[in-house]
């Protein structure tokens, strides 16, 4: 848990998070094909600089709670807290098994939640057993893969499937002001 950076290798796979982890900023965090993320609890990933990871078509990087009873929370992008001059990029990932645990307003986005912040981009990924289900009093709980608010990210060639939200968008809900590139979408009953 705490700060990461660096560079995550298959040889050191898998990486075990024990709580939140945050990459800060000016700081990056590259995740080579192959590596699995293991997220061991209700525990976020918190991106202020950027993460590169890059996986190919017969070495994907998953990104994963532990235990698919104990959902993880999903990676947070926040714009004013962001200070890098590279976008992150995804390309060949897996996301699953995460869940919107956020405060009442951002109850959203199971898997990726994106706010005022557009330098992002997905390629060929998968988002699966995703979800955004806790009841908030004040706000709707949408958006159980990607949730987006004034954010505007790249999402092309990416599959989603078995993903939920109690309210709606089970795959992506793009909000206030959100923009995103969309292409060659995927949706698998």
């Amino acid at each position: 848990e705490g700060p990461v950076s660096g560079e995550w290798t298959m040889e050191n796979s898998p990486y075990n998070i024990e709580g939140p982890v945050s990459v800060e900023q000016e700081d990056s965090l590259i995740i080579h094909e192959g590596v699995r993320v293991a997220i061991r609890g209700p525990f976020p990933i918190t991106v202020k600089g950027y993460i590169k990871a890059e996986g190919n078509e017969d070495s994907e990087i998953l990104f994963s709670a532990s235990n698919p009873n104990i959902n993880w929370d999903g990676l947070d992008y926040e714009g004013a807290n962001i200070l890098s001059s590279e976008p992150s990029v995804y390309n060949q990932c897996i996301f699953q098994y995460g869940r919107a645990q956020s405060g009442e307003e951002y109850n959203s986005g199971g898997a990726i939640a994106v706010r005022d912040y557009n330098d992002l981009e997905f390629y060929n990924c998968t988002f699966r057993h995703n979800m955004a289900d806790l009841p908030a009093v004040s706000f709707a709980t949408n958006a159980g893969a990607i949730g987006l608010w004034n954010a505007s990210p790249i999402i092309q060639k990416c599959i989603f499937y078995d993903n939920y939200a109690l309210h709606y968008a089970g795959a992506i809900l793009a909000y206030l002001g959100s923009s995103p590139v969309i292409s060659d979408r995927k949706s698998v009953v």
